[in-house]
This record gives C-alpha cells, sequence and structure tokens, in this order.
C-alpha cells in the first residue's frame, strides 16, 4: 500500500529538490552578477535570503552536509558581499560551494558521505581553498591491499629439540570473541530463512493442488489415447514422488531453522544487570540535585533477555526510574511527617512471563494525586470538564501518556515539558510490548512494561484493510469480536461501542488508511474471517477498530521501515510475507492518538453523554519556503487542525482579512516583502481579539528571540530544534 504519509515524504523530498535547483540557479546567476558589477541593488540580500531558506529546508529534512554547506557559505558571503567585489581564490571557492550543494542535494546519502570534495571544503572553514572537482560515487570501490590474519609465532622448541612445538589440543582456548554486529547478522540471516521457509511452504501448496488437478485429467488423457495416457501416468508419479521428497525436505528444514534460531538466541542472550549496573550512580546524582534521599533496589536483574531488547529498554527503564525520582519521591522532611523513612526506596523487579519479559518499577512516593490530574488534563485540553468528571481513576491516569501531558506547571530540565511517559509508551509499543499504570495516593506508583524476550519474532495479529497488509503486536489486541455483537451507537464526539461496561470509541481503519478495496487474491492463510472488531489497548486507553479481515496470529520477522516512513509514527516496523509482498505494523499508541479519535475520545467515557463536538481549529502558517511549510502543515493536520498557507507576509496579511476564524498564527522571520517580525508589528496593530502567535525560524540568537518577543510573539521555536513531537507540545497550548 501507498502510506499516506509515505507518499508526503516522498512529496516533499521531490519538491526540495525542484526548488532547491531553482535556488541554486539564482545563487548562481547572482554571484555571477555580483562578480561582474553588475548587481541590482537587493542582490545582496537576496543571495544570503535564499542560502538561508535552503540551509533551514536542507536542516528539517535530515540533509546534515548540505545544511553545513549553505551555512559556510552564507557565513562567507556576509563578509564578501559588504566589501562590492572578492578575490578570484574567494570566488572560486564560493562557486566550488555550488557545486557541492548541486552534488549533496542529487545524494541519496543526507550525509553527503559520498560526495567528493566535501571533507575538504568543509574542513577549511572560511578559508579560500583551491577548488577541485566534485565527483559522484566511484563506479568501484577503490582496491587495498588484502591484509592477513595475525598468525601467533611458533613457540620454540626446548634446547636438546624435545617437547612440541606448541601446546596440545587440550589446552587450546574454549571461548571466543564475537561481536554485536556479527550476532545481529546472524539473526537477520535467520529471519531470511524463516521468510524462505514460508515461501517454500507456500509453493508446495500451490504445486499440491497443480498435482490434484492433474490427476483429474489423466482419464480423460487415456480414453483418447491410451499411450499418451500412460505416458501421463508416469509423469504424475514422478510428480508425486517429487511432491513427498520436498515435503519431507520442508519438514527437515524446518526443524534445522527452529534449532538454528534457538541457538542465535542463546548466543545473543544477557543478564538485565548489564544494563542497570550504571543506574545507581544516574539515580544518585539525581536525587542529590534534587534534595532527596533514594536507595535504588534490583530484583530479577539475572534474567536474561536478548541484547537487542535490552537495548531498546534502556532509555524507558531510565526515564521511568528519574521520574520516579522526581515526582515520586518526596523530600525527606515531607516523608518524615507523612510517618515515612526519610530514605525513599524505588524497586526495579524483573521476570520471565511467558514468551516475555515484564519490568515492574516501584516508588513508595507520594502517589499521584487523581483529581489534580483530572483538572490538569480539563486546563491542558485534553477533555472538557463534563467527559473529565465521568472518568474512572484508570481512564484519568491514562491522559498522562498523551504527548504534552505534565501535572508540572514550571517547566525545568528534568520534567515538565510533557514529553515523558509519551515517549515511554511510543518505545514500548514499538518493541510489540505495552505498558501500565497503578497508583495509590500517598503510598506508591508502579509501572509496568511487558516487552517480548527476544526481537528475532514477535507474536503479530496480522489482517487486511481493504487492498493493505497491517499487523498489531498480539499484546495490544484485546480481543477479536464479532461486529453484530457490538452495534454501533453515538458516543462522546463520535461513533462507539459499548464494551465492558463503556463506551469504547470505534475507528474507522478504511478512512484513516484510505486503502482502495482490494483485488480478489487468496487469503494470507487459510480459515480467515471477516466482519470482526478489534479491540486494542494502549496505555492511553481502549479503542475499537473497523474495517479489516483476514485475521491470523503469527510468530513473525520484523524488518525497520525504509526512510519515507521515518517521521509515520503511525507506522513502526514492516513484515515480509511469503508471496512477497509487506504488512506494515501498526502503533496502539499512535492510533489511539489519531486525528478521527480525540483525546475525550480516547479515554473512552463510561456513560452515554455525547457532548459537543469541537470546531477543529485554524492554523495559518506563513514561510517563504514550500517544504517548511507543507511540513509544518501536516504535522498540524496530523492533529485534527485546519491549516492555511501564505508564501511571505504580505500574502499573510491578506489571509488573515480574507479568512474567518483564525486561532493561530505561525510564522518564519526570513521572507521578502514583509519579514516576519514585521507581519507580527501589523497583527499587533489590528483592532479586536489578540491573536496568539509562534515564530518558527532558522534564527537561533537571544537577540532575535528578544527581537520576536518584543514585537508581540507568544513563542519562539528554533527550526533546527523541530519535531512533530515538540512542534505540537508547543503549538496546543495555544489551541485550546
Amino acid at each position: 500500500m501507498n502510506s499516506p504519509q509515505g507518499t508526503a515524504e516522498r512529496r516533499r523530498l521531490e519538491m526540495f529538490r525542484a526548488l532547491g535547483s531553482e535556488r541554486l540557479t539564482r545563487l548562481n546567476l547572482g554571484w555571477i552578477q555580483f562578480e561582474q558589477g553588475d548587481a541590482e541593488p537587493g542582490l545582496a540580500a537576496e543571495l544570503l535570503r535564499e542560502l538561508h531558506t535552503l540551509k533551514g529546508e536542507a536542516g528539517l529534512l535530515g540533509y546534515s552536509a548540505l545544511a553545513s554547506i549553505c551555512h559556510q557559505l552564507e557565513e562567507l558571503l556576509r563578509v564578501v558581499l559588504p566589501q562590492g567585489s572578492c578575490d578570484p581564490q574567494t570566488g572560486d571557492r564560493i562557486l566550488l560551494g555550488f557545486d557541492l550543494i548541486s552534488a549533496a542535494m542529487a545524494s541519496e546519502d543526507p550525509s553527503g558521505a559520498d560526495v567528493a570534495g566535501l571533507p575538504a571544503f568543509l574542513a577549511a572553514g572560511g578559508a579560500s581553498v583551491a577548488p577541485g572537482p566534485v565527483a559522484s560515487v566511484p563506479t568501484s570501490p577503490p582496491t587495498s591491499p588484502p591484509t592477513s590474519p595475525a598468525i601467533p609465532a611458533p613457540t620454540p622448541r626446548p634446547a636438546g629439540g624435545a617437547g612440541p612445538s606448541r601446546l596440545p589440543p587440550a589446552a587450546a582456548e574454549t571461548s571466543l570473541r564475537v561481536t554485536a554486529a556479527r550476532l545481529d547478522h546472524m539473526r537477520e540471516l535467520v529471519g531470511e530463512l524463516m521468510l524462505t521457509r514460508a515461501r517454500l511452504d507456500l509453493s508446495a501448496s500451490e504445486f499440491r493442488r497443480a498435482r490434484k488437478s492433474a490427476v483429474g485429467y489423466q482419464e480423460e488423457i487415456r480414453g483418447k489415447d491410451p499411450e499418451a495416457g500412460r505416458l501421463f501416468g508416469t509423469l504424475l508419479q514422478t510428480i508425486t514422488g517429487i511432491e513427498s521428497r520436498l515435503r519431507d525436505d520442508r519438514h527437515r528444514m524446518a526443524n534445522l531453522i527452529t534449532e538454528l534460531d534457538g541457538v542465535v538466541r542463546e548466543l545473543r542472550m544477557v543478564p538485565l544487570s548489564s544494563l542497570l549496573a550504571s543506574y545507581p550512580v544516574a539515580v544518585h546524582s539525581l536525587a542529590r540535585e534534587l534534595g532527596r534521599e533514594v536507595r535504588l533496589e534490583f530484583e530479577g536483574d539475572a534474567v536474561e533477555v536478548d541484547r537487542a531488547v535490552l537495548d531498546r529498554l534502556a532509555d524507558p527503564l531510565l526515564h521511568l526510574i528519574r521520574n520516579a525520582v522526581d515526582h515520586g519521591i518526596e523530600p525527606p522532611d515531607a516523608r518524615l511527617r507523612a510517618g515515612k523513612r526519610r530514605e525513599g526506596t524505588i524497586r526495579l523487579r524483573a521476570q520471565l512471563r511467558g514468551q516475555g519479559l515484564e519490568v515492574e518499577i516501584r516508588d513508595d512516593g507520594a502517589g499521584i494525586d487523581v483529581v489534580a490530574v483530572r483538572a490538569r488534563a480539563v486546563e491542558l485540553g485534553f477533555c472538557d470538564a463534563a467527559t473529565a468528571s465521568t472518568l474512572s481513576e484508570e481512564q484519568v491516569l491514562r491522559t498522562l501518556f498523551q504527548s504534552g501531558m505534565s501535572t508540572r506547571r514550571e517547566v525545568t530540565q528534568i520534567s515538565g515539558r510533557g514529553i515523558g511517559l509519551d515517549v515511554v509508551l511510543r518505545a514500548v509499543e514499538k518493541m510489540g510490548g505495552t505498558v501500565n499504570l497503578r497508583s495509590v495516593l500517598g503510598r506508591e506508583t508502579s509501572l509496568q512494561l511487558l516487552v517480548p524476550l527476544t526481537s528475532a519474532l514477535a507474536s503479530m495479529i496480522l489482517f487486511e484493510v481493504g487492498a493493505g497488509r497491517y499487523a498489531l503486536p498480539a499484546a495490544s489486541v484485546v480481543e477479536l469480536a464479532e461486529s453484530v455483537a457490538y452495534p454501533e451507537q453515538s458516543g462522546i464526539d463520535g461513533p462507539a461501542i459499548r464494551y465492558g461496561g463503556m463506551l469504547v470509541p470505534l475507528l474507522s481503519l478504511t478512512d484513516l488508511l484510505d486503502e482502495p478495496p482490494g483485488p480478489p487474491r487468496p487469503a494470507v492463510v487459510d480459515g480467515g474471517s471477516s466482519e470482526r472488531l478489534m479491540l486494542v489497548r494502549s496505555g492511553r486507553g481502549l479503542v475499537a477498530l473497523s474495517g479489516s479481515d483476514q485475521h491470523v496470529q503469527r510468530e513473525v520477522v520484523q524488518k525497520g521501515v525504509g526512510r519515507g516512513f521515518v517521521h509515520n509514527r503511525l507506522i513502526t516496523a514492516a513484515i515480509p510475507l511469503e508471496d512477497g509482498t509487506l504488512s506494515l505494523v501498526l502503533s496502539p499508541g499512535e492510533l489511539l492518538a489519531s486525528p478521527r479519535v480525540t483525546p475525550s475520545r480516547a479515554a473512552a467515557s463510561p456513560t452515554d453523554a455525547v457532548t459537543r463536538v469541537r470546531v477543529a481549529p485554524t492554523v495559518l502558517v506563513v514561510d517563504d519556503s514550500p517544504v517548511v511549510r507543507d511540513l509544518l502543515a501536516e504535522s498540524l493536520r496530523a492533529h485534527g487542525v485546519k491549516v492555511l498557507e501564505a508564501g511571505d507576509g504580505e500574502e499573510g496579511l491578506l489571509r488573515l482579512s480574507e479568512a474567518g476564524e483564525i486561532t493561530l498564527l505561525v510564522t518564519d522571520i526570513d521572507m521578502p516583502k514583509l519579514d516576519g517580525i514585521g507581519l507580527v508589528k501589523r497583527v499587533r496593530a489590528r483592532p479586536g481579539r489578540r491573536l496568539p502567535v509562534v515564530i518558527v525560524s532558522m534564527r537561533a540568537s537571544a537577540e532575535e528571540q528578544r527581537r520576536a518577543i518584543e514585537a508581540g510573539a507568544d513563542a519562539y521555536m528554533v527550526k533546527t530544534d523541530l519535531s512533530h513531537a515538540g512542534l505540537w507540545t508547543l503549538l496546543s497550548r495555544f489551541l485550546g
């Protein structure tokens, strides 16, 4: 299937290259005019603006090498242009920089590793260097002399010739060191073997069906031509023998792959203690910084897990432990007043649970004030007061997993940004795991993480949506229910079903994924069923999914997604299928946070009350770069926001006067005709309601931010810090 997000990324990259080529043409022509002394008024500012915009676009799309080239040229031009002329060597360096821009823009490697001459250009900094040719990747790698393995020198014989020349076999080493990269490669090979086995099974099934079809023709052929019938029968016997041997080989291959997979899993298993060893130091340092007294205890740290799983657990576990120190454990005096020991305890307990690893982080701190969280959720716009009053304690706690949700009103280096539990949830669900939160006010808080024990295989529910194939972690699917048993009814902000005594939001995968109807084809597996609802749970809540069929649970090998899906948080991995197609793995958390499931719905109200559907806010995005506008607009539309666009300050003012109610203005600073500072001043001079303004610019200096705030901007974000989560965390404060 063509993912909307993947299509947008490809389209944006094509747009970036097309616009970049136009900018480069203007830069080359403008520089030639400057060197020839034919520069028109305003040419210097135009050249700097083109370079600055190109640098910002490259940085946002991850083309770091291109951004570095633009930055060096920008600094060089700031020195040269005011002088009115330059020496030939500097002119050649600037033209070389333009050539490097062209090569880096055409490269598929954002780091520019395949652009010849780039390292020397960047290393020279602002100095002038002799120009060199710009080349693409060589057709064949440079040859290097072959290296020989290190051979130990022979052990000298003792005098008189007695004794062996080397150690006897019994004294040889019985172990050897294998790099983690080689183990990763072994795991990938095992995955490919499993996929090959599945394809062989499919081919064998097709072979068997073909043989059975041929048997039906044998009598017909024999009746028409006995000799041909005899030959056909001999052929069928040969085919039957081949089928029998193929069946035996399949079973043998399956057993060998299973055995090999077990060996590779054992090689990759490492104790959890290897990860936890560094945590006490981090906890001690943070506790001293916050004035806490904390003891960190481990239980079950000898449990062995896949090294890849351990690596992916490192950040979530450390974040949860730091969160317990910061939010959970009280200051010593407060603990004494509450009748507790001065020293708080954080206990990390790990245990095996089936084919998964369960990790619990529990602290004996203040617990979570559900009343305060409920009020904070209303204040930040995650639900209205009427909805909040109906939520159970468990549902209120789920709002803590929403992006932008924080109980802290002041931002510190540790907390207050609302990107804590949301990040943990995404990381765990990307592994195919789940997160659960429990708390007792004044006594304790605990979080349980359940993740697969190994990253080689994962248990998934595979299904089809129209022409596309998708999957969800089996641990997140609560139930596959017949749709007739749960009729659709009206719920808060949209359709819902009643499940477990509460209204659960109903989300149509057909609408969300925008898949065309699929052509008739064999099911992914035999025995698939249709017309079912999938009840999916995330740390954020529960949602019912419609529009899928051909459900089956299977142990699968996951692959990373390509660059086209890097910014698509809905897609976390891909599963190669035996027929050569891919099944895309969806994120349960992102399904609940999708634009069609607003936060108030994701909480799953236990009542039948229907509240007013909120009108989507409208944001005006003003930036002279179409690439930046597209990126900002897509990020906002993913949250159900209506977006208007303008290419400069004057066009922005026109859109403000023509459009209806605009909720927020987001603008760049460097733009032709009317820049961002001028636009903000003009907006502030308008009568009527005060329109919130957020500036998103490449300029990162404190002076530029001061100018923006003085002009009337409400917030300032540097484009180099731009991310989907960070942008929404900032802008959602002004959208209500």
